[in-house]
């Protein structure tokens, strides 16, 4: 949807942020197509690694998050996420390297 361009312009008018605004319609729409697939590219492929996990993309993909990081710190919770889990391992990014 990124690459097309005539999708982009439908969505553009519901943009609210006008720093977003600006970037698509003025500096990514200036692009050469082949610039403008560098672009897409590693985004097209972070949404991917969500679409592979239901999970993920639940969380993700959620219009109102219920993960709240700041409540997290003012309230001194203790937060403890396993990143050694074998599901992690299948699917982490290619630039994590555990120490």
């Amino acid at each position: 949807m990124l690459g097309d361009p005539a999708w982009r312009q439908s969505v553009l008018p519901l943009v609210r942020d006008p720093v977003v605004r600006a970037w698509w319609s003025g500096y990514f729409e200036r692009l050469d197509r082949r610039l403008q697939t560098e672009v897409i590219n590693p985004v097209a492929t972070k949404v991917q690694r969500f679409a592979g996990s239901f999970a993920r993309a639940h969380v993700v993909g959620q219009a109102r998050s219920t993960i709240d990081p700041q409540a997290w710190l003012r309230d001194g919770a203790v937060v403890v996420v396993d990143l050694a889990s074998a599901s992690w391992a299948r699917t982490r990014p290619p630039w994590w390297a555990p120490p």
